[in-house]
């Protein structure tokens, strides 16, 4: 019995050994044990790589682990290293884990530095070696028959609506006041004090003349009519003394159409007298001096 008990004692430690080796594990009868492992084995490009090393050491031991990892520069860091420690069977058990990522395709290797475990005051560095991960593109296996999709806004808030509306309005704004400013300087102007005292010391010196007591009736007409184109002209802007009866009464903006018919029928019967040689009496041509038709238009005229 002693014999089959000896025989089963070395198969189960040969199976151990055997077992640690496949693990990554370094057996040894007086130090620790040492396991590294990498999960997956096969990886994306962006994916976590979780790099796990255990150490097994006698009780008592401190396990002091590196740091980081000794990769390239197309690996990074996910998370700072994590270790837990708990005891087990007699003796210490440490475990360090690394969370990675990786940005390049291919091969890489992940190499750690020495692990120090420390045994009743003697520092011993355990080699923890390095593994290897397999990292995959995340592209198809043929990309040339794809297209990539137009770049997008950052933020499309589609077209505000002064963009639309301020087009518009700037003429609509512009024609408008155009129009008012026109409007206001068609108006009718207010007969100028000069003009206006003008206007009375010739119809004075015109009715003291007497030319219609004298025999000269056709004169008085002249000379009042152009007393009265002076004054239109310098109270209506456009009325000028070169311009026809007509275009003259054109740029009369009277409200009151009587008005307007009295004046274009006195310059008509002027422009009879002066240019046709119409016959005209003493009577006829006093009502170009008589004042008093001026003033009613002065006070039943207004700008339009």
């Amino acid at each position: 019995m002693s014999g089959t008990a000896a025989r089963w004692g070395l198969v189960l430690a040969l199976a151990g050994a055997a077992r640690l080796l496949a693990q990554g594990a370094t057996p040894d009868a007086s130090g620790p044990a040492v396991m590294v492992t990498v999960r997956p084995e096969r990886a994306r490009i962006g994916d976590p790589i979780v790099l796990v090393a255990t150490v097994r050491a006698p009780a008592g031991a401190t396990v002091e682990f590196p740091s980081v990892v000794n990769a390239s520069e197309s690996v990074d860091a996910l998370d700072p290293r994590v270790v837990r420690v708990q005891a087990r069977d007699g003796a210490v058990l440490a475990e360090a884990t690394w969370r990675l990522v990786a940005w390049d395709t291919g091969t890489l290797a992940l190499p750690l530095a020495d692990a120090v475990v420390t045994t009743a005051g003697v520092a011993t560095r355990v080699p923890l070696g390095a593994r290897v991960v397999i990292v995959q593109s995340v592209l198809p296996a043929d990309t040339s028959k794809r297209e990539p999709r137009p770049v997008r806004a950052i933020v499309d808030t589609g077209r505000p609506w002064y963009d639309v509306v301020l087009p518009w309005l700037v003429p609509v704004v512009a024609l408008f006041l155009g129009y008012l400013i026109w409007r206001r300087n068609r108006r009718e102007r207010p007969p100028p004090p000069a003009a206006e005292r003008a206007a009375d010391r010739a119809f004075a010196q015109l009715a003291a003349g007497a030319f219609g007591a004298i025999g000269e009736p056709g004169r008085e007409v002249a000379i009042a009519t152009e007393i009265v184109r002076d004054f239109l002209a310098a109270r209506f802007p456009g009325a000028e003394v070169a311009l026809t009866t007509a275009e003259v009464a054109a740029h009369l903006p009277l409200r009151d159409p009587a008005v307007r018919t009295a004046l274009t029928e006195l310059l008509t019967f002027a422009d009879l007298v002066k240019y046709a040689r119409r016959g005209v009496n003493a009577e006829e041509a006093q009502a170009f001096t008589r004042w008093r038709w001026r003033s009613r238009a002065r006070r039943r005229s207004r700008p339009s």
